[in-house]
């Protein structure tokens, strides 16, 4: 199922995201919700999972139709992705869902920074949220790319695979990646290949920065 450690970390990002939106519209301007405080803490944003699944390594193709972006160091951006000002989980309607990466959800999608849904037939854990990609996921992810941007995909233990896609090389951005992450706990099926379907269905629907 899913990781305490993950739900936690995905409330401390949505509520960093309200609180900042709060405060800005107290303020004259444009709201951001990346401000670069507590990025001392980002590695508690860590999206491994325990959640029991089978599934193994998905390809490594880049998706297709990308905007031209440039790169930074060691991170590629085709297209450049708002990182606030939509709901993550209601891009896809559940039917658009349940084509992505297979079985009937029976649960609505719901929720603006992030959202866990199951499946029957087969039982899957699927979850969407925007956070931050830590040092450790980098160092432990297989590298490869959704839309042209970096991603890296990270296998847990029992098999529940996540794919975080970089949404931005803003170093000032707190919030910088998509995690698209799916489990299957039983019925069959392959995490990584959901995950990966799920990633770049998502990435499409997100507005350009």
């Amino acid at each position: 199922m899913y990781s305490s450690r993950r739900l936690v970390a995905a409330l401390a990002v949505a509520a960093f995201s309200v609180g900042v939106a709060g405060c800005a519209q107290q303020v004259a301007g444009t709201p951001v919700a990346g401000a670069a405080a507590g990025s001392s803490d980002s590695s508690s944003e860590k999206s491994s999972g325990t959640r029991p699944s089978t599934g193994s390594s998905a390809s490594t193709r880049p998706s297709s139709g990308s905007t031209p972006g440039g790169s930074t160091g060691d991170v590629t951006m085709a297209t450049r992705k708002a990182t606030d000002g939509y709901e993550v989980c209601t891009l896809l309607s559940k039917d658009e869902l349940q084509r992505v990466v297979g079985g009937t959800f029976t649960n609505d999608p719901a929720g603006s920074g992030f959202c866990i849904l199951q499946t029957k037939d087969p039982y899957q854990v699927v979850s969407l949220i925007v956070t931050v990609l830590d040092d450790e996921t980098k160092a432990k992810g297989e590298q490869t790319t959704v839309g042209g941007n970096t991603a890296y995909q990270v296998v847990d233990e029992d098999g529940a695979c996540d794919l975080h896609v970089m949404l931005t090389d803003d170093p000032k951005a707190f919030i910088n990646t998509l995690d698209a992450g799916v489990a299957v706990i039983s019925g069959g099926g392959d995490a990584c290949e959901g995950a990966r379907k799920l990633a770049e269905a998502v990435f499409a629907k997100l507005p350009n920065a």
